[in-house]
């Protein structure tokens, strides 16, 4: 025996029991913010595999690359055709006379729509004197 008194052990008793509960406090604080951290860690990814499976029902209604390219070239081989359809249909100076005759036609519409509403005013003139030189206002003045 080391000549401790039983005051010595019982104090040493009192240390380890402190810090068995002081390391039993830090046990259980440590289990529950791992339990709390695996809980958010699995709602993580419960939400990152919904979005994943939402992807997935996206891509399987994209079209395949090798598709596109084959209708993209299909639309680009009748476009070519068109084009080169209406080239030979209306040349340019076709176009150019079409329009011209267009620029005529509008030029001359716009010269009669002119015409008429001074033709229009000469009228409503000529009926505000004649219904004044009807309702006697002339008489009156004389």
């Amino acid at each position: 025996m080391s000549g401790r008194t039983p005051s010595g052990d019982a104090l040493i008793d009192e240390k380890f029991r402190a810090r068995d509960q002081a390391l039993t406090v830090a046990m259980t604080a440590r289990d529950q913010a791992l339990t709390t951290a695996l809980t958010a860690l699995d709602k993580r990814l419960s939400e990152i595999t919904d979005v994943r499976n939402g992807f997935n029902g996206q891509l399987s209604m994209l079209l395949p690359k090798a598709e596109y390219n084959a209708r993209h070239d299909t639309l680009a081989a009748d476009l070519r055709r068109v084009e080169n359809a209406v080239g030979t249909l209306v040349s340019k100076s076709d176009f150019e006379k079409v329009e011209t005759r267009m620029g005529i036609s509008e030029t001359r519409l716009a010269t009669w729509d002119g015409r008429l509403w001074a033709l229009g005013s000469i009228f409503l003139f000529l009926n505000i004197v004649v219904s004044w030189m009807l309702s006697g206002a002339v008489h009156a003045l004389h």
